[in-house]
């Protein structure tokens, strides 16, 4: 791939992010009105065409180190009980003129 079509990849990537972030924006917007729209009606889920709303009451759980230490579990056993997965990722950022 040479200079300019790498360029142009870039450029094609970069558009692709901004349509996904203004899509992002609106699903944010439009998602609490439904939501409170179930809240206030007392459902949980309510059919809308081919699609099912549902609330998800969920809660996630982690392990925490502070609280850990606290109950006395030395540092070293947490280390050695902590995993850590490498991974790489592509940033773009503008550059400044």
């Amino acid at each position: 791939m040479n200079q300019d079509e790498f360029d142009s990849t870039v450029e094609r990537r970069q558009r692709h992010v901004a349509i996904r972030d203004a899509a992002q924006k609106e699903i944010d917007e439009i998602t609490p009105v439904l939501s409170t729209e179930l809240v206030l009606a007392g459902e949980k889920a309510r059919p809308s065409g081919e699609w099912n709303v549902t609330l998800v009451d969920q809660t996630r759980t982690s392990l925490s180190k502070e609280k850990l230490l606290e109950a006395g579990v030395p540092m070293e056993v947490i280390e050695k009980a902590t995993v850590k997965t490498p991974t790489t990722s592509l940033r773009v950022a503008r550059r400044g003129k």
